[in-house]
């Protein structure tokens, strides 16, 4: 029962979720076990955070032209790791990016070098940001980094970490940092996040108590694959989302997954009702 992650729906202030001028849209796509985050910003820009594994390619692409998307403004990649990037080859070949920003951290496998080959191929501007960098793509959102690369540090730890604040709301997408670095996110800037994207798919190596407890979500997303090898999502991890009393979702159990907001209020819409699902195979 706990790799389902099963909730009731929770919805909160309900308003017209129409993709309007002042909304803020962001979605969780289920990639199985891996991340890839796209957001429309209120003035239209379009952001693609991480890609999923290779497998999950033409799932990113095919969701995003769903979406009426032609062209990606900015590509964020947290960090190199297969599972982050792997999809993203098939996107770079199918959608025009305008800009790509990642964490300068570099790997060995071929399937970083056939993703940096292609990036060059289609000479997409590529910038290294690093903690504490803004990025200015929409003047009615603040983007800060929140976590980057430093020598020593491994892919995981390098993650690229997003704070993103519309108005009265907060998301924190936490990529796959771990408690090191949750820890050093305490010591800076307040933490407090309506929406938080849970770090490294539920592991035990991240989400502290402490961390969530700055944090206070109303709602977490946790991304992974139902047949993972990994254990992911940690019991401690969901004990410790509901001692802080947040509602959990995960692509797991509700594939693709909507958050839109006008910066007041949000309405979450997922792909799947997981009590239905369960229904079924009861018959």
């Amino acid at each position: 029962m706990l790799k389902q992650l099963l909730c009731i729906l929770f919805i909160v202030n309900i308003f017209p979720v129409e993709k309007e001028l002042s909304n803020l849209a962001v979605h969780f796509i289920d990639v199985g076990q891996g991340d890839s985050v796209l957001i429309e910003t209120p003035n239209n820009k379009i952001i693609l955070i991480d890609g999923g594994p290779p497998e999950s390619g033409h799932i990113v692409t095919d969701y995003l032209k769903k979406q009426g998307i032609s062209s990606i403004d900015l590509l964020v990649n947290t960090h190199p790791h297969i599972d982050h990037i792997g999809g993203l080859k098939n996107v770079i070949k199918h959608i025009p990016i305008k800009q790509l920003i990642h964490s300068g951290q570099p790997h060995t496998t071929t399937t970083y070098r056939q993703y940096i080959k292609l990036l060059i191929e289609k000479k997409i501007p590529m910038q290294v940001v690093k903690e504490g960098d803004y990025i200015s793509i929409d003047p009615l959102l603040d983007i800060d980094i929140l976590n980057g690369y430093e020598k020593g540090n491994t892919h995981n730890e390098a993650a690229l970490v997003l704070h993103i604040t519309y108005n009265e709301k907060r998301f924190l997408l936490m990529s796959d940092v771990e408690h090191k670095q949750e820890k050093d996110m305490l010591e800076g800037k307040p933490l407090r996040s309506d929406i938080i994207k849970i770090g490294h798919h539920g592991s035990k190596t991240s989400s502290s108590h402490s961390f969530l407890q700055a944090v206070n979500p109303d709602v977490a997303f946790i991304t992974y694959d139902v047949e993972n090898d990994y254990g992911h999502p940690a019991k401690k991890v969901i004990d410790r989302l509901q001692h802080v009393n947040t509602n959990i979702y995960s692509t797991a159990t509700f594939g693709h997954v909507q958050v839109v907001t006008d910066g007041k209020r949000y309405v979450i819409m997922p792909e799947k009702n997981p009590i239905q699902n369960i229904l079924s195979s009861l018959n």
